[in-house]
């Protein structure tokens, strides 16, 4: 009988606090205007198209004009100017169509039998029999070549459609720029939207070099960043044995990020997670999506300044510091997190809702320090150490209802957490300093509370432009109590040894993470990477989980990349 009544007990209170998950759920989607949000992300915008104001032809030998039926002619070499006007800013743009062998009406249709160049503002596209509306914007061009955006599209059927869409049949396209490209993805059709520099691909097929890699029936990624795992890459961990990895963009905007990332493994059950993330206020047109949830996700005890690294970073490891509030919504199963302790901690949120601030004082942007230079730093001793403006803050609040596995530990949580980072310091000549902290105060459903302080001090020495000896010391305190093992305090004091190296082509990393009350290593890392001009590939190696993976990023082509060299 006592049994029962506990069973009651239980179902009761577990009732009550879904009940309050739930309400404030709704709050938190009224409050941050979520719904809305989502709405104006899925619903295509209506601007009306530029209006054609004028149309110029020139530069023809020989043309035929028929004045009365608006029809024109030319069997030799002509250039057709057509010029439009945006009907919101009044901005003019001009679309010029090169070709031979032209007819048609300056205004409604123009059809082309040989070659032909047509330039546009969202890139120049060749190829030959062209079918062009020039008032629509719209046509169709058959054994096309483009470059829009960043992308490099082949096709043998190339549609040009409104909102400066392209969609080719028979296609393949990278982001390298060689003529033997690094990498390349066909497909029986792809869809490249040039404003969100976005891909859409059906039935394709990824190719390194000559090697075909692996075939998918689908794929879609945004090109405006780095893209990491773009295809489920091949892992091994002493735990999980062989895993692969499936991560992808549901919905991807620069207001709206909505993400999977599953993990499926030969000696556990599949474990992943499915994240939402909403702008809270209106970013530009060519912001990357909000991605708050990402370096927190699997290590929820990250430091600060491993999540804001300042020298040798490499592409993937460099956060988006837009001064931006974000509504995020994420829900997990087993996922797998890090701690200095354990290893075997995996939580499950049913779900976790919140607001995330990046950057609230909206530090400048630090650009990408070029292999061979030193950085820019502030004195040790100057007024940057005082100066709110150039540190780099970060908060989040969160309300979640947590499983944990294997404490079997089941709980509401309502977080709040800080972070801070400091601009980096010059000491003397190579020597560079730098330091932050981290705070976290949580509120548990069984009434407990639960608060942690980490500050951290990072220094570092260059021993050339390209290459760096490292020390950190992180210290941590707590109080009161939490029910949970992922978010307790795990090691006191840690020191963590780093030395790196990145050129313009190759890059490698050794760290080494010390518990100095226990006296020993915890965990040490490794990783080396190959970075071409529009991919990067390489290996890591965990000792902590005997883990072994693959690295294999798509890079955004640019320019300057074509004919590097490596300086070391």
């Amino acid at each position: 009988m006592q049994s029962v009544v506990s069973l009651r007990r239980e179902a009761a209170a577990f009732r009550r606090r879904w009940t309050i998950l739930a309400l404030l759920l709704g709050t938190l989607l009224r409050v941050t205007g979520a719904y809305p949000a989502y709405a104006q992300a899925q619903k295509q915008e209506t601007n009306p198209l530029p209006k054609l104001t004028n149309v110029t032809i020139d530069l023809f030998r020989m043309l035929e004009w028929e004045p009365t039926e608006n029809f024109f002619r030319s069997a030799s070499p002509i250039r057709i100017l057509f010029e439009f006007t945006d009907l919101v800013t009044g901005e003019k743009s001009v679309t010029t169509l090169e070709a031979d062998d032209v007819e048609g009406s300056p205004t409604t249709e123009i059809r082309v039998r040989g070659k032909l160049t047509l330039t546009r503002s969202e890139g120049v596209l060749k190829g030959e029999q062209l079918q062009f509306s020039p008032e629509e914007r719209t046509g169709t061009v058959m054994n096309a070549e483009t470059r829009v955006a960043n992308l490099s599209l082949k096709g043998s059927r190339v549609n040009l459609l409104p909102g400066q869409i392209l969609k080719a049949s028979g296609a393949s396209f990278t982001t390298c720029i060689h003529g033997r490209p690094d990498y390349r993805i066909t497909a029986r059709e792809v869809e490249v939207q040039g404003e969100r520099q976005k891909v859409k691909a059906r039935d394709i097929t990824v190719w390194l070099g000559g090697t075909r890699l692996i075939s998918l029936p689908f794929f879609e990624k945004s090109f405006r960043r780095t893209v990491q795992n773009p295809i489920p890459l091949p892992g091994y961990s002493k735990e999980e044995g062989i895993q692969f990895r499936f991560r992808n963009e549901l919905l991807s905007t620069p207001r709206v990020l909505w993400d999977y990332d599953v993990q499926l493994s030969l000696r556990r059950t599949p474990q992943g997670s499915i994240t939402y993330e909403s702008d809270l206020r209106t970013p530009k047109p060519n912001d990357p999506p909000p991605s708050s949830r990402r370096i927190f996700a699997d290590n929820p005890q990250r430091t600060a300044l491993e999540s804001n690294p300042a020298l040798l970073a490499s592409s993937t490891d460099l956060p988006e510091n837009l001064p931006r509030a974000t509504f995020y919504v994420q829900a997990s199963s087993n996922e797998f997190v890090y701690n200095r302790k354990r290893s075997d901690l995996r939580i499950s949120r049913r779900p976790e809702v919140g607001v995330s601030f990046r950057n609230l004082l909206n530090r400048p942007a630090t650009p990408e320090i070029p292999p061979g230079t030193r950085p820019e730093a502030q004195s040790a001793f100057g007024r940057g150490f005082l100066s709110p403006s150039l540190w780099l803050v970060n908060a989040e609040v969160g309300l979640a209802y947590i499983r944990e596995r294997p404490s079997r530990v089941e709980e509401a949580r309502l977080g709040a957490r800080m972070d801070a980072t400091s601009p980096l310091f010059q000491i003397t000549g190579p020597i560079y300093v730098r330091y932050g902290g981290t705070t976290w105060m949580n509120l548990y459903g069984n009434g407990n509370r639960y608060t942690l302080f980490a500050p951290e001090v990072e220094t570092d020495v260059l021993l050339r432009p390209n290459t760096l000896i490292g020390a950190a010391y992180r210290y941590q305190h707590s109080f009161g109590a939490t029910p949970f093992l992922f978010d307790r305090q795990d090691v006191r004091h840690e020191l963590s040894l780093r030395y790196g190296f990145i050129g313009a082509q190759w890059g490698y990393e050794l760290r080494v993470k010390y518990d100095m009350e226990r006296k020993r290593a915890y965990d040490t890392l490794f990783s080396i990477h190959r970075r071409f001009d529009c991919m990067e590939i390489g290996i890591s190696y965990q000792a902590r989980s005997q883990g072994l993976g693959v690295i294999f990023n798509l890079l955004p082509g640019a320019l300057e990349n074509l004919g590097r060299e490596e300086r070391e």
